[in-house]
């Protein structure tokens, strides 16, 4: 059975919580952490948000960061891999 567990959107900061989705296979169980999205801030709302992110590092073993293929690095991404690779 396949199920939506979190929300997609074109705007941003429209997840504000973690949301954990759990596969389990009969060698194996895997936590998804979905978090909002890591970004470079302009308000005490993205702020808030970006330090939920940071909490959520010490919770994982692996972050996986994904960028559209079909679009030019910004800004904005090399902050956020600055940010991951710290």
């Amino acid at each position: 059975m396949h199920r939506k567990l979190a929300i997609i959107s074109e705007k941003p900061q429209t997840t504000r919580n973690k949301i954990r989705c759990i596969m389990t296979r009969d060698d194996a169980q895997i936590i998804f952490v979905d978090t909002p999205g890591f970004h470079k801030p302009k308000s005490a709302l993205g702020e808030r948000l970006n330090r939920a992110v940071r909490e959520t590092f010490s919770e994982v073993d692996t972050i996986v960061f994904i960028l559209d293929g079909t679009k030019a690095i910004r800004k904005g991404d090399l902050f956020i891999a600055a940010e991951l690779s710290e």
